[in-house]
C-alpha cells in the first residue's frame, strides 16, 4: 500500500476528532431545551479540552506500547459513541460525561496515532506529514460545523448528535485501518 494512503487516512480521522470543537454550535438549543445557563452547557467542552489532554498523554504511551491499531480503533470508537450518546442528554452530568469526557478522551486518544504512524512512514518529511495530520484535526471544525449548523436546523440538536456519531464512526474506523506502523528498519 502506498504509504501516502496512512496520511489520507490519519487526515480522515483528524477531521472528525478536530469537530470536538464546534460545540458552541450546540449551546443555544441545549439552554433553549433545559434552560440551562451559557455557564453551565459550555463546561461540557471545558471538560472535553481537559481530557483531549489526559488522552493524548495516554494514547501516546499506550501507542508506543502496542502500536497504532489498537489505540487508534478504540480512540475511533469511543469518540463516535460519545458523539451518539450525547443525544441522550437529559441532565448534565450525562452531557460532562458524554461531550466531556468521553469524546474529549477519545479525541486525544485518536489524535496520537494520525501523527506517530505520518512521521515514522516519512522520516525524510517529518514537518510536511505533521503539518498534514494537525491541519486536519483544525479543519475538522472548520469543515463540520457548516454541516452539523444545517443538521441542527434540519432535525434538531438530538438527531445532528446521531448523525455525526454514526457518520464519525465510518470514518474514523475506516481511517484507522490505515494506520500501522512500517516495517522494521523502514527508512
Amino acid at each position: 500500500m502506498n504509504r501516502w494512503f496512512r496520511v489520507a487516512g490519519g487526515i480522515s480521522m483528524n477531521l472528525c476528532f478536530g469537530s470536538a470543537y464546534t460545540f458552541s454550535i450546540f449551546l443555544a438549543p441545549l439552554q433553549r431545551e433545559f434552560g440551562w445557563s451559557r455557564a453551565q452547557v459550555s463546561l461540557a467542552f471545558t471538560i472535553s479540552i481537559a481530557c483531549i489532554a489526559l488522552g493524548v498523554l495516554v494514547g501516546g504511551r499506550w501507542h508506543d506500547r502496542q502500536g497504532p491499531a489498537p489505540v487508534a480503533i478504540t480512540g475511533a470508537v469511543l469518540f463516535s459513541v460519545g458523539i451518539f450518546l450525547a443525544r441522550y442528554t437529559h441532565t448534565l452530568w450525562w452531557l460532562y460525561a458524554c461531550y466531556g469526557v468521553l469524546v474529549g478522551f477519545a479525541s486525544g486518544v485518536g489524535y496520537v496515532c494520525p501523527l506517530a504512524v505520518g512521521m515514522k512512514w516519512f522520516p525524510e518529511k517529518r514537518g510536511l506529514v505533521t503539518g498534514l495530520m494537525v491541519m486536519g484535526y483544525g479543519a475538522g471544525s472548520a469543515l463540520i460545523a457548516p454541516l452539523a449548523g444545517l443538521l441542527l436546523h434540519l432535525y434538531g440538536w438530538r438527531d445532528t448528535f446521531s448523525i455525526l456519531g454514526l457518520g464519525f464512526l465510518v470514518v474514523t474506523t475506516a481511517g484507522s485501518f490505515f494506520l500501522r506502523n512500517p516495517p522494521e528498519g523502514w527508512q
